[in-house]
């Protein structure tokens, strides 16, 4: 599927969102649009052999478990005419979901990835056992980060369309944001509270620590300075930070002393950190951070 979906449109089947029947252009050709499917987790017995090793078992099956499975409502649609020179189409999808994570609603999950758009699935001949799609990106989430009630309005997509571009163009260019967009992504699926927190400062530390001397203040006062102007929050945030990443570090040595809120808000001060590098169109180097931390 990984090769022929180069030549072909990419389909995120979704979890998570509710588009309230609309469609939304991202632009290039790109769809968000509602559609629906269920998911099912139950275990099945089938009473006859594949017809060859690629394909399913035909049926008729039989139900053994009761098991919930999960509703697909919206899918994101992307042509085979949409290229981008340094990203493949996929992870231009899986970019834009990020965006839509990071935005929106952090509970968006792929769940299939298909070839062309759902509904028309339902309607589909028999070939023969062929797949029609692949599971695709579902995954336990061992912390749940959910947006305050009413923050995930269909509004807040407007800016995942307008920015998603300049996401791909950074993921391209750069292999520090690639790492921290994944790391926001990835994070919650790690099955210990320490070792998401260590891989949470490992992407703010590729950015915000050029060099390894006085990690701690060059990591904290440059983040800061990045996120805040000067002035009085700009110092708080810091020795906020100062804290949080002391609790990194006994997390990484063996004697973790970090609490959900303090997980949270190291999660926040990555994803805010993401936001600003999207909206500004680049990663900021060594010296644009000595900048932001010394100039008036």
């Amino acid at each position: 599927m990984t090769k022929e979906t180069v030549e072909s449109d990419v389909n995120f089947g979704l979890s998570g969102i509710n588009l309230e029947g609309k469609v939304i252009d991202m632009g290039q050709g790109i769809q968000l649009r509602p559609t629906f499917a269920h998911l099912f987790s139950t275990d099945v017995l089938a009473f006859a052999q594949p017809a060859s090793p690629l394909s399913f078992h035909p049926g008729p099956w039989q139900a053994v478990s009761r098991r919930p499975g999960v509703d697909i409502t919206a899918e994101l649609f992307i042509p085979k005419e949409y290229g981008h020179k340094r990203v493949k189409r996929i992870e231009v999808g899986h970019t834009i979901i990020s965006l839509l994570r990071l935005w929106y609603d952090p509970r968006v999950t792929t769940q299939v990835l298909t070839k062309g758009p759902i509904a028309p699935m339902r309607d589909r001949k028999d070939k023969g056992g062929e797949f029609i799609g692949m599971i695709h990106g579902g995954r336990e989430r061992f912390v749940e980060i959910a947006p305050v009630a009413g923050d995930n309005d269909l509004t807040k997509i407007d800016w995942v369309a307008e920015n998603w571009s300049a996401a791909v163009d950074l993921r391209g260019e750069s292999t520090e944001f690639d790492f921290a967009l994944d790391t926001f992504d990835n994070a919650q699926c790690i099955p210990n509270t320490a070792m998401m927190l260590v891989s949470i400062w490992g992407a703010l530390e590729a950015i915000f620590s050029p060099h390894k001397a006085e990690l701690v203040f060059r990591v904290s006062a440059q983040l800061a300075a990045f996120l805040e102007g000067r002035g009085a929050t700009r110092m708080a945030m810091q020795r906020e930070i100062v804290k949080l990443y002391n609790l990194r570090s006994a997390a990484a040595h063996g004697s973790p002393k970090h609490g959900s809120s303090d997980l949270i808000a190291t999660f926040h001060l990555l994803r805010m950190a993401i936001i600003r590098m999207v909206e500004r169109k680049s990663v900021p180097d060594k010296e644009a951070l000595e900048k932001l931390l010394f100039e008036a």
